[in-house]
């Protein structure tokens, strides 16, 4: 962490604490929690600086904020189930599986569905079956792998090629309309819409979600 210039100017115990004093969420610092979130189902083991579980976008965001300002990387992670060390870093890791994990919605007609990162795959297709619908991307980690996490890995599974071409995430990022945090001068959600098939996104703020 010293290594970062801009984190000099921060103490971890400072940083925990302006996280602890924005977020609704939980954050933690201590030895036994970053060790629980330094591997993976990969053969990596890296410490995070911290850890976050917020409770709402609001909490995202801040998190995000408090991380820039303090020149900290941040690390985004699913359920952890990749075999390739996506979700271990020294970084503040913020993990949306406990409760960023809802179905917003199903639109049967335009076969789409509206989730937040944490959703498991397997809880998605169960409620899209009862519509006649899958989610085809078939990984065989579907009890834990979230919606986030897959997209962030570009997942696929063993049976990918059944469903070609949509058997993996890749093609369905051109038709992902995505809210995300953005943290640049001013920090906020925005949306990012396909306008094309070769992935190209219109951009634009949001008022942040309620929940």
């Amino acid at each position: 962490m010293a290594a970062n210039p801009k984190f000099e100017a921060f103490s971890q115990s400072d940083f925990a604490q302006r996280l602890r004093s924005g977020l609704e969420g939980e954050v933690y610092f201590d030895s036994f929690s970053k060790g629980r979130y330094s591997t993976d189902a990969s053969i990596y083991q890296i410490e995070p600086i911290g850890v976050v579980i917020p409770r709402s976008w609001q909490d995202v965001v801040c998190a995000l904020q408090i991380a820039k300002e303090a020149g900290v990387p941040v690390l985004p992670r699913g359920a952890g189930t990749s075999q390739c060390g996506q979700t271990v870093a020294e970084a503040l890791v913020i993990d949306n599986t406990a409760y960023l994990n809802q179905l917003i919605e199903i639109d049967r007609e335009n076969k789409t569905a509206t989730v937040e990162p944490g959703m498991v795959l397997d809880h998605l297709n169960r409620a899209l079956a009862k519509e006649g619908l899958m989610f085809p991307v078939d990984v065989s980690t579907g009890s834990r792998a979230t919606i986030g996490g897959m997209t962030g890995n570009n997942s696929c599974g063993a049976r990918s090629i059944r469903y070609e071409p949509c058997g993996i995430m890749c093609p369905h990022w051109r038709q992902f309309s995505l809210t995300v945090a953005a943290i640049n001068s001013a920090c906020r959600l925005v949306t990012m819409n396909p306008i094309d098939s070769i992935g190209n996104y219109s951009i634009s703020a949001i008022n942040m979600p309620r929940r």
